[in-house]
């Protein structure tokens, strides 16, 4: 692969604690923790989770023949997806364009006290927990045309290994000369 071949005689392996300038524009590999301080938080259904990288809403409504991810205006309920800024690995702070490649999601499970939390009706349908996830609708075990599944997944912080272009203190996608 051409990308690999022009990168490999010209990156450096660097450790995430220790920032040195003579780096400065050129191709870095490094190994750390990725995370971010606070917490991201869906307001609407008052998840909220530490550290996380990112924090996405998932909403399935039924059909009539079965579930399907869909999102529309017409929809009270929309997938949203909230992403920490800045996220940092040891010393450095991932551009945006590196978090958003950052995709290996895990399920969170809507516990029944963070349930309890939640009004008994939400857009003017009945709210249910159900199956680690809310259910707007009459009665999950018999779905109606309309009904809508709601569910959570997040990017916690984790072991990553990067390689890109380290602009001082920031690590941004590289460009290769083969583009």
């Amino acid at each position: 692969m051409k990308v690999l071949e022009d990168s490999k005689e010209i990156v450096i392996p660097i450790k995430p604690a220790y920032i040195d300038s003579y780096n400065e524009n050129k191709l870095v590999h490094v190994i750390g923790y990725a995370f971010k301080e606070g917490a991201l938080t869906d307001k609407t259904f008052k998840i909220s989770v530490p550290y996380a990288i990112k924090l996405r809403r998932v909403v399935e409504r039924y059909h009539g023949y079965g579930w399907s991810k869909v999102s529309s205006s017409s929809m009270p309920v929309q997938r949203q997806t909230w992403v920490a800024e800045p996220v940092t690995l040891g010393k450095f702070t991932l551009s945006s364009s590196l978090v958003a490649k950052l995709n290996r999601y895990e399920s969170i499970r809507i516990m029944e006290k963070m349930f309890m939390q939640m009004p008994k009706r939400l857009y003017n349908r009945k709210l249910h927990l159900d199956k680690g996830g809310y259910y707007l609708g009459d009665n999950p075990s018999h779905p109606q045309y309309g009904d809508l599944r709601i569910k959570f997944e997040m990017i916690s912080p984790k072991m990553v290994s990067i390689v890109a272009k380290q602009v001082g203190s920031r690590l941004s996608a590289y460009q290769t000369s083969s583009g």
